[in-house]
């Protein structure tokens, strides 16, 4: 009788060799999951952005009404456009006007999109003049709500 090794036993040497690594479909599903990961956050990050401009935008809308309501306070009328707030108007009526309202800027500023704000004297209105722009999605943000 003849004594092998259990190194050397068939059922060892017939075994399959064991693989390392992963297989396609392993890989597949992980770069699946990675993707919808990815996705779901570029929203969330996209929808912080748009918060983010509409805040700077209310901001800046503040800073405008705040300057117009001074301009208001120096010379008993309101601005006929914004470019009133930074360069002194043509004519009379504005002999009190102690500008530039907004000090730290050389143009009027824009939206948190980059628009122009919208200005318009309203005398008849239940506000006397209308500041607003628009949001990409078409809304329409304005001084005078919350």
């Amino acid at each position: 009788m003849q004594i092998v090794p259990l190194a050397f036993n068939q059922k060892e040497t017939n075994k399959k060799s064991v693989r390392s690594g992963f297989s396609l479909m392993e890989l597949l599903i992980y770069a699946t999951i990675v993707l919808i990961l990815i996705s779901g956050m570029g929203y969330i990050i996209l929808q912080l952005m748009d918060s983010a401009k509409e805040t700077k935008t209310k901001a800046i809308m503040s800073e405008i009404k705040f300057a117009i309501e001074h301009f208001y306070s120096d010379t008993s009328q309101y601005p006929t456009s914004l470019t009133d707030l930074i360069v002194r108007p043509q004519g009379d009526g504005f002999d009190g006007w102690a500008g530039p309202y907004l000090p730290k800027r050389k143009t009027v500023p824009k939206s948190g999109w980059d628009k122009p704000f919208s200005y318009q004297l309203t005398p008849d209105a239940e506000n006397p003049y209308e500041l607003k722009t628009k949001k990409p999605s078409g809304v329409v943000l304005s001084a005078w709500t919350e």
